[in-house]
């Protein structure tokens, strides 16, 4: 790569020098050390110095489902793996820098200095089906599933009501029932004060951004569309579940709760987080962030095994079917529904896989549909592998908080294993 041209080291350094980000520079306590392409010329490393610390901010062509800080135009910005102890310094910085950046109305300009070959999109990454850039049909009154012959059951249920289903996670596996809602695994005045803490640490918290349109983003990395070597998916599920310690303070654990409610359902298996193959665990949940007109697009969890990061967990799992599970934070003021529909993972073929993805918005329109909406406190298990689902626009300025993930038996059928 020559210094000259129009994609050069020069040239992104002098566009990037305009934001305010010029090598010998400053972001508070923070020094601009130097401005570098990665090796493969695809991206920009700028690094930050305070003292000993380092954080390698990266800017790089936005791509459907790549992981990222946050989006500003068609670049993505993120920072490159940091000690545990700088994470909430590392999370201020971006802040900072993703504020220099959108002060500058063409930052999206910076596109074509980034890529390696101007003109040309950059790759679309594995991506996740949270990512899907699709837009469900509108719900048709007609199509709405009946409380006579509803096509799954999903029941609303008290905490004193669970001895009556001691092996509900092997029902919905074997499709004999839909899901459960079960109300007030925590009351509404803890999740208020766990509402309260999570915002406290917002800046210590990993982030995954949805594409813009969605008005959306979560805590911490999702499986789904991690890279399939696991380090950056390892290393920020290992942050998370220290911040939750902090975040569910004063209240049940987050991790003990989920384990105890999912060994009442369990049939007397045990539950556990799986681990990697150097003994890392797997995140047990993330938290996702849903602003006013917010959704998540339609997909199916049975779906997500087929990502190229599933590797490792399909030589643990029974891949038969993907139970999902969330615990409802903080509901919307309208909207924000779960909407399942009766279309499954099984009616589809590869006419309706395009780019490593399920295009079925058309099969939706006649598909029959289902609405749950669970309020804070309450926690949603359902067989969100083997049915196409998705969340509805939030209405109103509440923002819309879950956490949750997945739930899969262990391939000889004695273990329940959880992640996100």
């Amino acid at each position: 790569m020559t210094d000259d041209g129009p994609n050069s080291t020069g040239a992104l350094a002098s566009r990037l020098a305009e934001m305010g980000l010029a090598s010998g520079g400053a972001i508070g306590a923070w020094s601009i050390a130097s401005i570098d392409r990665t090796p493969q010329g695809d991206a920009a490393l700028v690094a930050f110095v305070r003292g000993r610390a380092r954080v390698d901010v990266r800017l790089e062509p936005a791509a459907p489902g790549k992981l990222c800080f946050a989006r500003i135009g068609d670049v993505h910005l993120s920072h490159l793996p940091v000690e545990a102890a700088l994470s909430r310094h590392a999370g201020e910085l971006m802040r900072d820098v993703v504020a220099r950046v959108e002060a500058h109305v063409h930052a999206a300009d910076l596109r074509s200095l980034l890529e390696v070959d101007p003109g040309r999109s950059s790759p679309a990454g594995s991506g996740g089906a949270y990512a899907s850039e699709s837009e469900a049909p509108d719900l048709a009154a007609a199509l709405k599933t009946s409380a006579d012959r509803p096509f799954m059951r999903f029941l609303t249920l008290g905490l004193d009501e669970l001895a009556a289903f001691p092996d509900a996670l092997r029902q919905m596996y074997d499709g004999t029932l839909g899901g459960l809602v079960i109300k007030g695994i925590y009351s509404k005045a803890e999740m208020v004060d766990v509402m309260s803490r999570l915002n406290a640490r917002d800046a210590a918290l990993p982030r995954t951004s949805f594409p813009a349109r969605f008005k959306a983003h979560f805590y911490g990395r999702c499986l789904d569309g991690a890279d399939p070597a696991l380090d950056t998916y390892l290393r920020d599920a290992a942050h998370l579940r220290e911040e939750l310690v902090d975040v569910f303070e004063g209240v049940a654990p987050f991790e003990a709760r989920m384990e105890e409610m999912f060994r009442f359902l369990a049939g007397g298996r045990s539950v556990e987080l799986p681990s990697y193959t150097d003994g890392r665990a797997y995140t047990p949940a993330t938290v996702r962030i849903l602003l006013e007109g917010g959704q998540i697009g339609t997909h199916c969890g049975n779906e997500a095994a087929t990502r190229p990061a599933y590797t490792h967990l399909n030589t643990r799992i029974d891949p038969y079917d993907q139970l999902s599970y969330f615990l409802t934070l903080q509901d919307a003021v309208s909207g924000g529904e779960l909407i399942v529909y009766s279309l499954k993972w099984s009616d589809i073929d590869a006419s309706h896989i395009v780019g490593g993805r399920s295009q079925v918005d058309e099969l939706l329109r006649t598909a029959q549909w289902l609405a749950v909406r669970p309020t804070a406190g309450d926690l949603l298990i359902f067989d969100g592998g083997r049915y196409f689902h998705r969340v509805s626009k939030v209405v109103g300025g509440r923002i819309r908080y879950t956490i949750g993930g997945f739930l899969m038996f262990r391939a000889d059928g004695q273990t329940i294993y959880y992640w996100s």
